[in-house]
């Protein structure tokens, strides 16, 4: 009897349990599709009208964020304030931390169901060349309600072994586990590796190809915290784990480059561009890096500096595009023009349109929108944080509302000039 008992005790604790972790997944996950819920709701509103022209957006968060103020929206009130007797309908599908790969296995459906006149795409920044092979453990970290455990766990962790430290406000990362999967997938693997990995290696005695494994994992453990902490405004915590990461490896490009991003935040240029220096030297193919060099020295006033690096930036990316993003872009072309829809291919601000156009095996039937220019005076004269919010791609980031009205502008005026 005592036997069934406990059973049964264990049997409605575990079920408490489950029952608990089920209706945090749900929350969470009905709290991450809040902004998608709104931008879907827009577009079916949008698709419903009946406009004499219709542009269908494709992206990641640089297409997806803003709001009223993101690009695909103040494209629509720009074309539809000249009053050029044609209405337009501008529908935002962009997907937040998506990738080429997302984007194209939804492009027929997006296709069919919104039926545009033209295609805009920008897209490729996420992509990464990798090939995920899920498993059942991997399923259950993909639950939002693990990542967030994963969370607490780490700040208890991170607490522990630093009593006096500040513990970061959980709420500040919901946003995160709604959207995010890629950076917490990150964060996740990075919870227990810095805490408990060197007392396994005084305990094991391993050998140098394992200890080398052991190594790469805390660094990106390293990384993954110290971008944690940039993005919640710590600037101080990151600056001391990327600090402690050079410690244990002087030739970390990575962490140096990182750390340089501290001290743009800062705006401490002089302290940005040795930290740079140091993370080319030591990750010399860095492109990011020799991007945010650039970025320093236009801050500085130092046109033409900021001119070589910028060059060096253009010249080392066009040899880094994945395959993954060729292969889609020119998936995404064949279907749009095989349907008869126009198709514009922008590139990302501060960047090179000829690196997007040297991803297609045929450009006929693409019109490729140049943003680097545009960007690079308007930075120049009016400053970095007037157009971006971050250094998320190294030399741009997403864009303020003045920087999406750019892009919307310059889109509108080419779209005027070619296709109507």
């Amino acid at each position: 009897m005592h036997k069934t008992s406990t059973k049964q005790k264990i049997l409605l604790i575990m079920f408490g349990l489950f029952l608990c972790f089920s209706l945090l997944e749900i929350g969470l996950r009905t709290g991450g599709l809040i902004l998608s819920s709104l931008q879907k709701h827009r577009n079916k509103i949008s698709a419903a009208k009946n406009q004499d022209y219709r542009i269908l957006c494709l992206g990641e968060s640089t297409t997806a964020m803003g709001s009223n103020n993101s690009y695909p929206y103040q494209l629509e009130r720009f074309l539809n304030e000249k009053n050029l007797g044609t209405r337009f309908t501008v529908i935002n599908e962009g997907i937040i931390a998506g990738n080429t790969t997302m984007i194209i296995a939804s492009l027929e459906d997006n296709l069919n169901k919104y039926n545009p006149d033209l295609v805009i795409t920008m897209m490729g920044i996420n992509d990464t060349g990798e090939i995920i092979d899920h498993n059942i453990l991997d399923l259950f970290k993909s639950f939002r309600a693990y990542k967030l455990f994963a969370l607490i766990f780490l700040h208890i962790s991170e607490n522990l072994q630093n009593p006096s430290a500040e513990l970061p406000k959980i709420s500040e990362n919901i946003s995160e586990l709604s959207g995010r999967d890629n950076y917490q997938q990150k964060l996740n693997n990075a919870s227990n590796i810095i805490t408990m990995q060197v007392k396994q290696e005084e305990a094991e005695n391993l050998k140098d190809n394992e200890k080398r494994t052991k190594n790469l994992d805390r660094n990106e453990a390293y990384l993954t915290l110290s971008h944690h902490y940039r993005k919640t405004g710590d600037l101080l915590k990151a600056e001391e784990i990327l600090s402690q990461a050079i410690s244990e490896n002087k030739n970390n490009g990575l962490a140096y480059s990182e750390l340089a991003k501290c001290f743009w935040d800062k705006k401490e240029y002089d302290k940005a561009e040795q930290t740079l220096k140091l993370a080319i030297k030591y990750s010399i193919n860095d492109a990011n890096s020799y991007g945010l060099l650039a970025l320093v020295h236009m801050a500085k006033n130092q046109s033409n500096s900021a001119r070589i690096y910028f060059k060096k930036t253009q010249k080392l990316r066009s040899k880094n595009y994945f395959a993954t993003t060729k292969l889609n872009y020119n998936k995404l072309k064949d279907s749009v023009t095989d349907k008869n829809i126009k198709l514009i291919c922008m590139q990302y601000p501060m960047r090179d349109v000829n690196n997007l156009r040297r991803l297609f095996y045929n450009q006929n039937g693409a019109i490729f929108v140049d943003n680097e220019e545009l960007f690079k005076d308007a930075v120049a004269k009016d400053g970095y944080d007037e157009y971006f919010v971050d250094i998320f791609g190294g030399d741009f980031g997403h864009c303020t509302a003045k920087g999406n009205k750019l892009i919307a502008e310059n889109l509108g005026e080419i779209i005027i000039n070619n296709l109507l």
